[in-house]
């Protein structure tokens, strides 16, 4: 069985609201969606006596909120996750 097989998705984006609604498609199957205190949302089945993730996001380090530090910006391809923006200078440096 597919992910998509047992959760059906609902988008509502208006100017009232902005909703996203899970379903269980099959009645018998126990899933569960956790937002953790990382940011990272886990999509996970019941499955004999635990829960199998089979989906999650953010799935790239550069997605995470603040993955790179101020005025820099992230690269996913290369060992190092953040860069100081090129050409920068502060305007108003502080010290003396």
């Amino acid at each position: 069985m597919r992910p998509n097989d047992i959760v059906n998705v609902s988008y509502v984006n208006n100017q009232d609201e902005i909703t996203i609604m899970y379903g269980a498609t099959v009645p018998n199957v126990l899933t569960r969606l956790v937002l953790d205190e990382s940011g990272i949302i886990r999509r996970s089945t019941w499955h004999g006596s635990k829960w199998v993730e089979f989906w999650f996001a953010p799935k790239e380090t550069c997605d995470n909120y603040r993955s790179a530090a101020q005025l820099s910006y992230c690269v996913t391809s290369i060992t190092r996750t953040s860069s100081s923006a090129p050409a920068y200078r502060d305007s108003n440096p502080v010290g003396p």
